[in-house]
């Protein structure tokens, strides 16, 4: 597997693993968006037409069965509904069933929506990371990246930074890649998360110096990961570079003495 899609595969884990607890977990549901039908009511797209279809897909999203949501959601729309939570909502089921072409297009319709009619919503303050991230699954990676630098204006976050870091990297542009993953290492971390994490992140900032030729540098990071996993394999293996890589040069010093 080369490094690319290595990488996206680390990624891709850590995102199953993160909203693992949203799409499978009823009560996180139930606690993030019980008061979602009573937003719906005050600022929402409301309409005798359709407002039966939202409230029944809401509640069918609150006790976590995502895909009867989804089925009173898209009736709602076929009415002429154009709301933000609701657009949101049939996001997240798309993105849980990996259908992210799907769920970017929901989402960049709900990214619209949300600022004027839910200015205050959690859905709100995180759609542009939401999006960004969603992008970043499908392959968009500039796209993604678009998102992601609009979501770090507003607030420094993890998965942003995180994920700018994994990008830059992958452009080979690894002087953005170590600021943006020496940030995630100091922002606040979800809840529930591996700290494990960490060192992943610590890997890519040794292997963005080592690329740099920032070997001394480079060497810190490694030291740094093995006081934490002393049985490190990649460190090992990238301390042992740095030193093959100093003695060339040690050597070039010596025969260019010898020459010259």
């Amino acid at each position: 597997m080369n490094n690319h899609r290595l990488h996206t595969f680390l990624i891709f884990l850590f995102f199953a693993y993160l909203l693992c607890p949203l799409i499978t977990n009823h009560q996180p549901l139930g606690t993030l968006f019980a008061s979602d039908w009573n937003e719906y009511q005050k600022n929402g797209s409301k309409n005798s037409k359709w407002d039966s279809f939202v409230e029944a897909g809401f509640n069918a999203f609150e006790g976590g069965n995502l895909g009867s949501a989804e089925m009173f959601l898209q009736r709602a729309i076929a009415r002429g509904c154009n709301d933000g939570l609701v657009y949101t909502k049939i996001g997240i089921y798309y993105e849980a069933q990996s259908n992210y072409k799907k769920a970017a297009e929901f989402l960049k319709k709900a990214s619209k929506l949300l600022p004027n009619q839910y200015p205050a919503h959690v859905l709100t303050k995180s759609i542009d990371e939401y999006l960004g991230r969603v992008l970043f699954l499908k392959g968009d990676i500039k796209e993604s990246a678009t998102y992601l630098n609009r979501a770090i204006e507003h607030a420094e976050s993890f998965t942003s930074l995180y994920l700018l870091g994994q990008i830059s990297r992958t452009d080979k542009d690894y002087n953005n890649a170590i600021k943006y993953f020496e940030r995630a290492l100091l922002s606040e971390h979800p809840k529930g998360l591996s700290p494990n994490i960490d060192i992943l992140i610590m890997t890519e900032i040794g292997k963005s110096y080592f690329e740099l030729k920032k070997f001394d540098i480079s060497l810190e990071w490694w030291n740094r990961i093995l006081t934490f996993d002393p049985s490190n394999q990649t460190a090992e293996s990238y301390k042992s570079d740095i030193e093959k890589q100093r003695y060339k040069e040690e050597e070039k010093k010596v025969f260019e003495r010898i020459v010259n």
